[in-house]
C-alpha cells in the first residue's frame, strides 16, 4: 500500500469511488455529478495550493484525499484545510487514513501553513475522535447539516 500525488489516470478511478463516498454519506439523496467530480480532481492535480492523493495497492486505487491551503480571511495567517477523504470499506482499517493524514502534514508544512484542519463530514463516526487525537488534533466544535 502506498500514497502518492494523483495523476490525471488516476481521476476515472476516484470519479467512481467518488460515487461511492456519496452514496453513504449525508448527501446520499442528492444528485452526483461525474463530470463535476472530474473537474474538481483536475482542479487539483496541478496547482501548487492544492493537494489530490491517492491510496493505491497493487495498482488498484482504493481511497483519494484533497486539501487546499488558503489565507485566513481576517489576516495573513495560511491554513491547510482537508475537503475529501474516502477509502473502500474494505480497506478501512485506520492505517489509509493515518497515511493521508500525514502526508497532508507533511505538505501543510512545505506551504507554511500555520494550522491544519480536518472535518470528517460525509459520515459521523466516533472513530474519527481516535484518530484526530492520535494525530494531535483538537476538536473544534461539530458541523451541523439541515436539508431543504
Amino acid at each position: 500500500m502506498r500514497i502518492r500525488k494523483a495523476i490525471e489516470a488516476d481521476i476515472e478511478e476516484c470519479v467512481g469511488l467518488a460515487l461511492g463516498m456519496i452514496k453513504e454519506s449525508w448527501w446520499k439523496e442528492a444528485p452526483f455529478s461525474s463530470e463535476m467530480m472530474r473537474d474538481h480532481a483536475y482542479k487539483y492535480i496541478d496547482d501548487v495550493d492544492r493537494l489530490y492523493l491517492v491510496a493505491e495497492e497493487e495498482g488498484q486505487v482504493y481511497g483519494f484525499f484533497s486539501a487546499k491551503v488558503l489565507y485566513t480571511f481576517f489576516g495573513h495567517e495560511i491554513n491547510a484545510e482537508q475537503e475529501l477523504m474516502y477509502v473502500l470499506p474494505e480497506k478501512r482499517n485506520g492505517i489509509t487514513a493515518i497515511k493521508f493524514m500525514r502526508e497532508y502534514e507533511i505538505w501543510a508544512r512545505k506551504n507554511n501553513a500555520q494550522l491544519l484542519y480536518f472535518s470528517p463530514t460525509a459520515t459521523q463516526r466516533g472513530e474519527w475522535d481516535a484518530l484526530s487525537k492520535r494525530l494531535g488534533y483538537t476538536y473544534l466544535g461539530a458541523s451541523y447539516g439541515k436539508r431543504l
